[in-house]
């Protein structure tokens, strides 16, 4: 079940950047990173016990999946880079229950 689904800013704290830098830094030009930090006060699903949580971003075709996290303040801090070709690619990001069937 998707408790929570964005495509621009909103409560999941993001931090990405565009990056350009070449020798010495972290990322190739055409790349996209994304740092998802948590999440504040998602839905409980859990019927009994702490609910488990995980991230979906989607961008330029690609789909990553987080680490999971718990409960509905799941602190994540999970970073990953997408290959992108246009300037202002499109970012997705869903947040499932792991706990369900």
């Amino acid at each position: 079940a998707v408790l929570y689904c964005i495509t621009s800013k909103a409560s999941l704290a993001i931090a990405h950047r565009s990056a350009s830098l070449l020798a010495g830094g972290t990322m190739a030009p055409g790349t996209l990173q994304v740092t998802v930090y948590g999440c504040r006060s998602l839905k409980d699903s859990a019927t009994v016990g702490t609910q488990t949580v995980y991230c979906q971003l989607i961008c330029a075709n690609q789909t990553i999946k987080t680490t999971t996290g718990k409960g509905i303040h799941p602190n994540f801090n999970y970073t990953t880079q997408f290959r992108i070709d246009s300037a202002e690619p499109h970012l997705t990001i869903k947040v499932f229950a792991a706990n369900t069937v």
